[in-house]
């Protein structure tokens, strides 16, 4: 990618709602000279609109963030999840190749 992106719903991992867990972003490459954001989004259903004012899909828990021209590893608590998750990214102004590693906990 190369600027700000949010996945297609229609690409939407199914996790099952009420779950937390931790979200691992790899950063493989990072050619922006901005800092990144990353942030988890979910919903309860991808057929939902997701237009910014009345939005469906909510922020999962917290974003993390990688800086300027940096690889490495963002870690994300998430709670209280919808049926769906995705990611969305803001901030980069040129490559950012990365992947998505989610685990679950149980929370009894």
């Amino acid at each position: 990618m190369q600027a700000a992106e949010t996945q297609e719903a229609r690409y939407a991992a199914r996790v099952g709602h009420g779950k937390a867990g931790v979200v691992f972003v790899n950063v493989y490459r990072n050619t922006s000279s901005n800092p990144v954001t990353f942030t988890i989004q979910t919903a309860s259903s991808t057929a939902l609109r997701t237009d910014s004012t009345n939005p469906f899909w909510l922020t999962a828990g917290l974003s993390g963030g990688i800086g300027a021209n940096t690889a490495g590893a963002v870690r994300i608590a998430i709670s209280d999840l919808g049926e769906w998750i995705r990611w969305d990214v803001t901030g980069p102004n040129a490559a950012v190749d990365f992947d998505v590693m989610v685990d679950f906990y149980d929370r009894s």
